[in-house]
């Protein structure tokens, strides 16, 4: 019993160092932009669920670098390795859902995956989360976000904290023409969770968000809108997958 746990412990181990060598080896031709020997190594890694490939094929989609430019198939990829708590691809997602790339555009789901970076300790999802509380947006009910400037001051202190970059100088520059704008008590309450944040360990976090349902509420006093009528299927375009 004994010898065949220890075997299969040696089979575990040599199968996780084999897809840490591709890895590598996909990694570096994604680097040298050998667009074919990158998906030639990460795509069977990224079938398998490997986050780290997952991002990169990702990339890859988004930017249509050796594929055809498929934002909606980069979507996809990233979203699978934020299932696996990839921190750079939840913040690749809430760009694309505030920008609109490859899905309507949803500031509020934008601002759940910038929190849920932010949560990690990713300062670009800190920064990113503490911008959306502090601008908001318009549009309909089930899209719209509103200012929390409270909110806001917490989190661009975080993001000061964090690092000493030029985001982080930005944060600290829009914390402090907050701090003239909030009530006392509130930037007190703020700095006192401030001091007390720390990144939230990945088993602790909440499910990812989910993807937003467009509302179908008809506008009032309009009138239905008349079928549209069939077309015939275009053919296939070629993937430009390898």
């Amino acid at each position: 019993m004994i010898k065949r746990t220890f075997f299969a412990l040696l089979f575990i181990l040599s199968t996780a160092t084999a897809a840490l060598a591709d890895f590598d080896k996909g990694f570096q031709a994604y680097n040298e932009k050998n667009w074919v020997q990158a998906i030639y190594y990460l795509r069977p890694l990224a079938e398998t669920g490997d986050d780290k490939a997952l991002l990169l094929l990702g990339n890859m989609y988004l930017q249509g670098y050796g594929v055809e430019r498929d934002p909606s198939e980069a979507m996809r990829l990233y979203r699978k390795a934020a299932i696996n708590n990839n921190v750079e691809a939840t913040v690749v997602i809430a760009t694309m859902y505030q920008q609109g790339i490859g899905v309507t555009k949803n500031y509020r789901t934008a601002a759940e995956w910038y929190k849920r970076a932010a949560d990690m300790g990713h300062s670009v999802g800190t920064f990113g989360y503490a911008m959306l509380m502090y601008m908001g947006s318009q549009g309909e009910e089930d899209v719209r976000l509103n200012p929390d400037h409270v909110a806001s001051y917490k989190w661009f202190r975080i993001t000061q904290n964090l690092s000493k970059t030029k985001v982080s100088a930005r944060a600290k520059a829009m914390a402090d023409r907050l701090a003239t704008q909030l009530q006392k008590a509130e930037v007190e309450k703020a700095d006192a969770e401030v001091a007390a944040w720390k990144p939230a360990d990945v088993k602790n976090l909440p499910p990812i968000p989910q993807e937003p349902v467009k509302s179908e509420k008809p506008k009032v006093g309009s009138a239905p809108e008349k079928p549209a009528a069939a077309v015939s299927s275009p053919e296939t375009k070629g993937s430009g997958k390898n």
